[in-house]
């Protein structure tokens, strides 16, 4: 009623008007329902799966499982060899994989090694505590000058020496307190020497010429401590400290000096840098499956399934053994010197001393690969989740339409992804160099092949299994034909052939539902 109005306000009739249904043929209902039906099946399915490269190629994929197994095959079978050469990449710990190529500190480093040899650069320090003489109730110190000192030191560089066969090392050469040249140093000479300093009359060393009583002084005073209970050996290799071979002798050395019971030690900065690689590569393999372990767990979680980040692992393993694969391939096997190098190829090669990778390469871009490579992953399967799930497409429609489109989408960020990292190789810092070379060649294999071709060819073969042990509705899209979506229940036929006359229409009308009444309905 209307406000302040007793009941004069007049009703809306119309509001409360019975629709009226008229009776119709059993073959106009069954024309017009195909009709409607056809009608929302064509005007639904044009937004929903693209026409576009994506979805030509993936229709090829749902429609022949023996393309989807070529693709597999075809994809892992060309990626082995050089995933399996990601097993033999050698870390260089080379400073100037570092500095910038050429600068002044690059042909500085070049020059020395050219002129005394590449092991001048960073030779290795012998480091002797001192030998002690262990009694009952004390250890009595005694001068590294003395004789049984001088005899234990030689014997641990003799050994040394023995040690270094290879002749890509050795042979070393060392400085120490106890040579002089080709001879041996005693007490004696050491004491003889100092008194040939305050009265040159006294008689000369009986192993050196008094003529080398100058060095034999300088020796004590650079390798050994003012108390006389340290020293320390200058070893120097023939090949550089920071390669692979210099690396490797570092351990050896040890090895030996560990029988001494901790009275000889080994440092240098060829030495601190290999126990820092050594120690970092350690743990990396750790460090890779760990963040596997969580992607892998998160992305279960996400999709409640076991399938789905068992898929994505796969996917992510072939990523990262191809990137660090073809690194090791592009810049540890071809030589800057081989003429069948191509030219194009020549700028991505390591302009350092020896063949490898830089150690910190892998270390700075294994998280930036694996991130952006779930990140590709997750944008392919939330469309395909999205539409599986929410709209209720049928497997491979919802493949499609996840497909079509994340295909753009995907494509783009990679290439915008790899344009940005490939500014680096204009870098003339090598391992710059190598770390846009191992994300550039991440991106794009994972874009074009991983996320184009491997994923929708296994998703489109796991079928109904592909979000296990989640089952996914029954499908609604595309619909049948032959599915009534708009029927009403109708009198038996039985009661219809009882009837007759007004009966009959009387029945019929309460049973039927015309076009006007659809219409109306709607």
């Amino acid at each position: 009623r209307r406000r302040g109005g007793g009941g004069g306000g007049k009703r809306n009739n119309n509001r409360y008007r019975p629709v009226a249904v008229v009776e119709d043929d059993d073959d106009d209902f069954d024309d017009d329902e195909e009709d409607v039906v056809s009608s929302l099946s064509s005007s639904f399915e044009e937004p929903v799966v693209p026409r576009n490269a994506w979805t030509r190629f993936t229709r090829v994929l749902v429609e022949d499982r023996r393309a989807a197994v070529l693709v597999i095959v075809a994809v892992v079978a060309l990626s082995a060899p050089f995933c399996a050469r990601a097993f033999a990449l050698r870390q260089l710990a080379e400073p100037t994989m570092e500095t910038p190529c050429p600068s002044d500190a690059e042909r500085t480093y070049r020059q020395v090694e050219r002129s005394f040899g590449a092991g001048s650069i960073a030779p290795y320090a012998v480091l002797f505590a001192g030998p002690t003489t262990k009694g009952d109730a004390a250890s009595v110190e005694e001068s590294v000058l003395s004789d049984t000192a001088l005899r234990a030191m030689d014997a641990v560089l003799s050994e040394l020496e023995a040690m270094t066969t290879s002749e890509k090392v050795g042979p070393l050469k060392i400085a120490s307190l106890t040579r002089l040249g080709s001879s041996k140093l005693t007490a004696e000479d050491y004491g003889q020497c100092d008194a040939h300093a305050e009265q040159p009359g006294v008689a000369s060393p009986p192993n050196v010429p008094a003529s080398a009583c100058p060095s034999i002084r300088r020796l004590a005073a650079h390798f050994a401590t003012p108390n006389g209970r340290s020293a320390v050996a200058r070893v120097e290799l023939r090949k550089s400290a920071y390669s692979p071979e210099g690396l490797e002798w570092v351990q050896d050395a040890r090895r030996v000096l560990r029988r001494y019971d901790g009275a000889a030690y080994l440092d240098g900065s060829g030495a601190q840098i290999r126990d820092m690689v050594v120690g970092l590569f350690a743990t990396f393999p750790f460090v890779i499956v760990g963040a596997l372990c969580v992607v892998g767990v998160v992305v279960g979680l996400a999709f409640r399934s076991v399938a789905v980040p068992a898929r994505s692992l796969l996917g992510l393993s072939l990523t990262l053994s191809f990137a660090f694969g073809t690194c090791v391939v592009v810049y540890q096997d071809l030589d800057d010197d081989d003429d069948e190098v191509p030219v194009s190829l020549r700028f991505l090669t390591t302009r350092g001393n020896g063949r490898g990778v830089s150690w910190l390469a892998p270390l700075i871009t294994t998280a930036i690969v694996i991130g952006l490579a779930v990140d590709y992953d997750v944008f392919l399967l939330a469309r395909v989740a999205h539409f599986r799930f929410v709209r209720r497409f049928d497997d491979p429609t919802a493949l499609l339409a996840a497909v079509g489109h994340t295909g753009t989408i995907v494509t783009s960020a990679g290439v915008v992804m790899a344009i940005s990292f490939g500014g680096l190789f204009t870098s003339t810092a090598p391992i710059l160099n190598q770390c846009a070379y191992l994300i550039v060649a991440a991106v794009l294999y994972d874009t074009f092949i991983i996320r184009t071709l491997f994923m929708p060819a296994l998703i489109s073969l796991s079928g109904s299994y592909a979000w296990w042990p989640t089952t996914p509705p029954l499908p609604e899209y595309p619909p049948s034909t032959e599915k009534k979506l708009f029927r009403v229940p109708r009198e038996d036929d039985d009661d219809d052939d009882d009837t007759a006359g007004g009966a009959t229409t009387t029945g019929r009308c309460s049973s039927k539902t015309t076009s006007a009444g659809l219409e109306m309905t709607t």
